[in-house]
């Protein structure tokens, strides 16, 4: 079972090497109307339930205070083409705040999130979260708050997360920021004045225009995925839709995240019972099939008839492998309402991971690493020889 300390076996591999749960808009837990709640449990209880992975989207909401005026940062749930800001002054780096009207809705506090997330990591120390902050209003306040509660909890190192070991980032919070806000925090960033603050970035592959990956940055601070939202209830279209969404990402680098989306929101009708429809016996087989169809993909587009020549290869002179499970897979599986039962699923793709990549396993690497380009060179040239 994932529950509190399910990452321990996984200690030694690296980010892009492991499956994990994500919690798709993860803050809207809070009582809505039926088309607008996509979480029954709160972070913390997503957390214990298996879930590592979390998507934000944080506005400051206008609230009355014991006669006052103030603005909270909250989670919402609204199509970004229907939402409607409303200026602030002299209120700090809250500079807007957001109506959403009947369409939408709001969830939790930020802070109070922040200091679930903070809370879960401190007492499972094996264990990470992440926290992804996207479609966000007012971002130099919601990243002044990670840094500001955070504190210790908050991963600071830095780096290339795809290629972190799960030991590295172990015990730690780590918040992520949309591209986009890249401009807005710079200043956030600068008043840290040099010290580790933790404000890293995240950068989406899919091309909406070609359907293929853009460019992996492998000195790149934060992290990178590949994967494509989908909100259709009917399990054989969305099958469909992640198939070849993942079927693409094959052909990207191979420390890329992959990230399959299992989810039903939209702006019309009831997400929990949606939902439901996607995890019946029979359509946890369908995903199942899916996630598997991506990660043999990929095996078959790296290495192709070509595996048992980047063994030998490999073993004689270090080899593209390195001693590492090692092929782009679905990483991370987003889902509405999380629970125990539903990170089960997610959890033992682990295994399914470890089997299909076994036949890739090999000595860890001396000397310089060939690139599967090199290794199709070297298979060529082996055959010349013959």
């Amino acid at each position: 079972m994932p529950g509190r300390t399910y990452l321990m076996p996984y200690r030694n591999r690296r980010l892009s090497e492991v499956v994990i749960p994500g919690a798709h808009d993860a803050g809207v837990y809070t009582q809505n109307s039926a088309n607008v709640q996509t979480q029954s449990l709160d972070i913390g209880e997503q957390a214990n339930a298996g879930c590592r992975f979390f998507d934000l989207r944080i506005a400051a909401y206008k609230a009355n205070v014991g006669g006052q005026t103030v603005y909270q940062n909250k989670a919402y749930h609204l199509d970004g083409k229907l939402v409607v800001n409303h200026s602030v002054k002299n209120q700090g780096s809250i500079k807007s705040y957001q109506n959403v009207g009947h369409a939408g809705g709001w969830g939790g506090g930020l802070d109070e999130m922040l200091d679930q997330a903070k809370a879960f990591v401190e007492a499972n120390e094996t264990e990470f979260l992440i926290l992804k902050f996207s479609k966000c209003n007012n971002w130099p306040s919601v990243a002044e708050a990670c840094v500001a509660r955070l504190g210790t909890a908050h991963y600071k190192d830095g780096g290339n997360l795809n290629n972190k070991l799960v030991r590295q980032l172990a015990g730690k919070v780590i918040t992520v920021f949309d591209e986009e806000a890249r401009k807005e925090l710079t200043p956030v960033i600068t008043a840290q004045r040099g010290s580790p603050h933790g404000i890293l970035f995240v950068k989406a592959l899919f091309d909406k225009k070609t359907g293929r990956s853009k460019g992996y940055e492998p000195g790149y601070y934060g992290l990178q995925y590949f994967g494509k939202f989908s909100s259709t209830d009917k399990v054989d279209k969305n099958t469909r839709k992640q198939a070849e969404t993942l079927n693409a990402g094959a052909a990207t680098h191979m420390d890329v995240l992959g990230m399959m989306y299992w989810t039903t929101t939209g702006l019309l009708g009831n997400i929990q019972a949606r939902n439901a429809s996607m995890w019946t016996e029979t359509n946890i087989a369908s995903l199942q099939k899916t996630w598997k169809s991506g990660l043999e993909a990929s095996i078959t587009h790296r290495f192709g008839n070509e595996i048992d020549s980047a063994m030998r290869l490999a073993q004689t002179s270090g080899g593209a492998l390195g001693g590492r499970m090692k092929a782009f897979m679905p990483n991370i599986v987003m889902m509405d309402f999380v629970d125990d039962e539903k990170c089960n699923v997610i959890e033992a793709l682990n295994t399914v991971a470890a089997t299909s990549l076994l036949q890739l396993m090999v000595p860890a690497p001396k000397g310089p690493q060939p690139t599967p380009n090199s290794i199709q060179s070297h298979n060529r040239l082996g055959q010349m020889a013959r």
